[in-house]
């Protein structure tokens, strides 16, 4: 097997003044794989030799801190997308099959801080959504 990874990072953190702060980042990779034949019926028409997956995460933030208190409010997206390939027929060929993936996130935390311990409450929410496809014509054979 053979894999080549792409990758990327990028992100900017501000302090807007002594109690709020801020950031936004972005990072992901692409990986690219070559596998062994070996799928029914073992013809390389039908038989996937290779993979392709795109993963991309951004998120960002807010801050807030004063004194005993502080607040944080934090928002992400996930995409991935996997495609498994014939390398003869390229990835958008017969017997093709794809996993879509996105993914948000919200979460908001708070907590105040006493002399001798501290409470902490926050909420959160996660919505998910995986597509899966193929153009696969092996299945009905």
């Amino acid at each position: 097997m053979v894999s080549v990874i792409k990758s990327f990072w990028g992100g900017l953190e501000q302090q807007f003044n002594q109690n709020f702060s801020g950031f936004v980042r972005g990072y992901g990779y692409t990986n690219n794989s070559d596998y062994d034949v070996g799928s029914v019926p073992y013809s390389p028409k039908y038989s996937n030799d290779e993979d392709r997956l795109y993963s991309h995460t951004y998120d960002m933030g807010l801050r807030f801190l004063s004194g005993a208190f502080s607040s944080q409010l934090t928002g992400s997206y996930q995409k991935q997308k996997d495609y498994n390939y014939s390398s003869q027929n390229g990835r958008y060929g017969i017997s093709t099959t794809l996993d879509d993936m996105d993914q948000r996130n919200l979460q908001w935390g708070n907590t105040y801080a006493f002399e001798h311990g501290s409470v902490t409450a926050g909420a959160d929410f996660q919505q998910q959504r995986l597509t899966s496809s193929d153009n696969s014509f092996a299945r009905y054979l």
